[in-house]
């Protein structure tokens, strides 16, 4: 058996796709009821892109290390956020951009879509899959 699940859900309803995958999995789902889901892989605005390099490279080498020690790593991540992060600005692609990405997946989205409906009828995929509306992150 195979669950397919999409980011679209994953982002709007995480309870409800972790709960999903929990069933799948014959796991009780009772643990995401009160679960507090974070963001922990979060684009941001970097202020210096050097020192986004820089780290970047010590944390390929320090991960294995600092994985082992969660509360460790959150508070090196902190201490980077605070001092590389500008929170004041997002990221954004820009509509040439989203244009360019639409341009260039909607073929094999397109492929795809086609796919899952052979092999699975009743899966609900989402709009941008088919040609339809994107879902803005």
């Amino acid at each position: 058996q195979i669950m397919i699940g999409f980011y679209d859900s994953l982002r709007h309803d995480t309870a409800g796709l972790m709960k999903s995958v929990s069933t799948f999995a014959g796991i009780d789902d009772a643990f995401y009821t009160d679960f507090d889901f974070t963001i922990e892989n979060k684009s941001r605005a970097h202020r210096w892109s050097s020192l986004r390099r820089i780290a970047g490279s010590a944390n390929l080498k320090l991960e294995p290390w600092l994985n082992k020690s969660p509360g460790l790593k959150q508070k090196v991540r902190a201490l980077y956020n605070f001092v590389n992060v500008d929170d004041s600005r997002d990221i954004e692609i820009g509509v040439a951009g989203r244009k360019k990405l639409q341009a260039h997946y909607s073929a094999r989205n397109q492929r795809l879509y086609e796919q899952l409906l052979r092999d699975y009828p009743s899966m609900r995929c989402p709009g941008w899959m088919r040609g339809g509306a994107s879902d803005q992150a």
